[in-house]
């Protein structure tokens, strides 16, 4: 099976998030079956946001967040490259569930292109997708 999986899935299994212990269990199990994990390269610098973010905000010290960083990158991800395809699906998807930015449609073209599940973290994507009438985004926590 493939998976895509959301830069806040990634963040939740580096950062301590109300959603990290769910987030780290599926990745596990999922490296652990086998399972490939897609994302696009944007993922590494909406991680690294992250970082910085909790950083800016006292949560973690700057040694801390490249550590947190570190681990997040190298989780066995598969990284997709843009792609004209890729962006035109994301601009497309942005608009159907009306985005101005495609930066969260770009998990969604990347899911549909593939044709597999997306996981996110963002309630905000898995409700605009579900009501955009998508059957494969999975929020966490369930």
């Amino acid at each position: 099976m493939t998976v895509v999986i959301d830069a806040g899935l990634v963040v939740a299994t580096a950062l301590p998030l109300p959603c990290s212990d769910e987030a780290r269990s599926r990745i596990r199990l999922w490296t652990e079956t086998g399972e490939v994990l897609l994302a696009p390269y944007l993922m590494a610098y909406e991680v690294a946001t992250a970082c910085r973010k909790a950083v800016a905000a006292s949560w973690l010290t700057a040694d801390r967040a490249a550590d947190a960083l570190d681990d997040a990158l190298s989780l066995n991800i598969h990284w997709v490259e843009p792609s004209p395809d890729l962006g035109r699906r994301a601009l497309a998807w942005a608009a159907r569930i009306g985005q101005k930015a495609a930066y969260d449609a770009a998990y969604l073209a990347l899911a549909e292109s593939a044709g597999v599940e997306l996981w996110t973290t963002d309630r905000r994507l898995a409700r605009a997708g579900r009501q955009a009438g998508v059957d494969w985004i999975r929020p966490v926590p369930e």
